[in-house]
């Protein structure tokens, strides 16, 4: 039996859609189910991001300045490792089910995390946190994707893009009002109405197996050999250099053993798993390949710089640390504008695009430019340069993001079967992910011994080693009365010169993101599809290679 949507956007056979895609939604319920997994989202990235501007004085409190990595680590680790897995869960069983499960696991964290009274305390359910805060953002991709008609899709995603990145705006931390235990607070009614909105609004995937069966389907070696190896990638990448020489016992240790696992898991994925967690056959797409390089080098990129911006901002510019973070608000106005430009023009854009040129990588290629010329202009950085250019240059940048983020995300699911649309989206989630936990390792590595470097040819006596130690890990003590004018000069000079090579470096990331999308390319479909699919947008859903769907 064939069903036609009323946007005109696909015919679909029963069964070939899956997850929610073929449950009943009104208009409303749909609004309402959006507008849940919206905060979701802002909660999920907000713990990622807002909690860096307090961590300083989390260790300060707790007496334990040696775990001041590990406050953000802890979370990042957990939601990067267990990303990928939700996706396949949520196949198994459910995704309304996974879904709870995940703001559950998420709301429990954080309530221990405002309560913690010890730092063992905080850093356990921080892990807590990451593990539901990866399944409430990528579920959040997979649930949006399947309740919002293809022909609209592009039209609201950017609102999760513009959601993703505004935590890094949203720093309200005016510690010297209110305690660090805030951050945790507030995310508990947001996601509590997020978990009531899901249990009441989203329809749950009839089942015809119990759950014992369910479990039978999971694949356990899978999961444990893919969870150890990101574990064992992600602590060396983290804190390689700083905590740990990158020669070090632990750095090759932890990298030889993600290593290992990694390739481990590649074969139980191939040759045992009966459903495996992610099936390799989708790294042979080209298409979904190139989006999730594009990802990952756009992670590399722009969390780099999300993280090293604020940094410039209170040392150089001298702002305020409970400001600082305002000042990325223009790169969160181009995401968000030209995310939704994008959306609203792509059916207009295909009409007038070459055949063999879908809208989405032809958005992905403008945006490309916009990225690739912001990340240049932010190298040339000064402490002289004006306000004016300084909000030009993240306004391109924000553009070119804008244009990319949300297009990269929606060409992986172009060319995929239907049955993978929720694994590939936690992919994308998980590659953007580990490209920004990446960039964030390189550029702290290459500013940190840049500003080393600048600290032994300081003239002898000017610095004490244990000062220059406490003001790399707190920048903002450089305008306290703990320094005089002219070593506050040396420390800025010296800031301002490991930062510029830092954001240079970022070019290459940034090169890196454009070269993926030259192979993405149009999703083939029959000559009569073709012929009706030209004068609408080129995408036509996740199962637009289903030899039974038609537009």
């Amino acid at each position: 039996m064939e069903e036609k949507s009323e946007e005109k956007c696909i015919v679909i056979e029963d069964g070939e859609m899956r997850g929610l895609s073929t449950l009943p939604m009104t208009p409303i319920r749909k609004l309402l189910v959006f507008g849940a997994l919206l905060s979701a989202v802002f909660c999920g990235s907000l713990d990622e991001t807002i909690v860096a501007s307090v961590a300083t004085n989390m260790a300060s409190e707790f007496h334990a300045v040696q775990a001041f990595s590990w406050i953000a680590i802890s979370y990042m680790l957990c939601l990067n490792a267990t990303e990928p897995l939700y996706g396949k869960l949520s196949d198994i069983f459910g995704r309304k089910a996974m879904m709870i499960v995940a703001l559950v696991i998420f709301l429990a964290g954080t309530i221990g995390c405002g309560v913690a009274t010890n730092i063992a305390m905080l850093l356990a359910f921080r892990a807590i946190s990451g593990i539901g805060g990866s399944g409430m953002i990528g579920l959040s991709f997979i649930i949006v994707a399947e309740i919002i008609p293809i022909c609209e899709l592009l039209k609201k995603t950017y609102t999760f893009t513009a959601f993703m990145t505004c935590p890094v705006c949203s720093d309200l931390s005016s510690v010297e009002y209110l305690s660090w235990r805030w951050c945790f607070y507030i995310c508990i009614p947001l996601g509590a109405i997020s978990l009531v909105a899901v249990v009441s609004m989203l329809p749950a995937e009839p089942s015809g197996t119990a759950f014992l069966h369910k479990l039978k389907r999971v694949d356990f070696g899978g999961a444990i050999l893919l969870v150890a190896s990101m574990v064992c990638l992600l602590i060396p990448i983290s804190l390689g250099g700083d905590q740990y020489a990158w020669d070090s016992p632990v750095s090759v240790t932890l990298l030889v053993l993600a290593g290992v696992g990694l390739v481990a898991f590649v074969l139980v994925e191939i040759h045992v798993a009966a459903e495996p967690i992610i099936a390799m056959r989708l790294f042979r797409n080209p298409n979904t390949v190139a989006s999730l390089m594009t990802l990952f080098f756009l992670g590399m990129s722009f969390t780099g710089f999300l993280y090293y911006l604020p940094v410039w901002f209170i040392v150089v510019d001298n702002r305020e640390t409970s400001t600082a973070s305002y000042r990325l608000l223009p790169i969160f106005l181009g995401i968000t504008i030209f995310g939704i430009v994008s959306g609203f023009l792509s059916e207009h854009v295909a009409k007038r695009l070459p055949r063999w040129l879908p809208a989405y990588t032809f958005f992905i290629h403008l945006g490309n430019l916009f990225f690739l010329a912001g990340t240049i202009s932010l190298s040339f950085l000064h402490k002289d340069i004006s306000s004016v250019a300084e909000i030009m240059f993240l306004i391109v940048f924000g553009i070119g993001l804008g244009l990319v983020l949300q297009m990269a995300f929606f060409s992986c699911q172009v060319a995929i079967d239907p049955k993978d649309i929720a694994v590939v989206n936690g992919l994308a989630v998980s590659f953007q992910n580990l490209g920004g936990s990446l960039g964030i390792a390189i550029m702290g590595n290459i500013q940190a011994s840049r500003l080393r470097s600048a600290f032994t040819q300081m003239p002898e006596g000017i610095l004490a080693p244990s000062a220059f130690e406490d003001v790399r890990h707190d920048p903002s003590l450089i305008y306290t009365g703990r320094f005089n004018d002219t070593q506050r000069s040396y420390l800025i000079d010296a800031y301002e010169d490991s930062l510029q090579l830092a954001f240079k470096v970022a070019i290459a990331f940034t090169a890196m993101c454009v070269l993926p999308a030259f192979f993405i390319k149009r999703v083939p479909i029959s000559k009569s599809e073709e012929e009706e699919a030209g004068d609408t947008i080129e995408v036509t859903s996740q199962a637009a290679l289903s030899p039974k769907a038609a537009v």
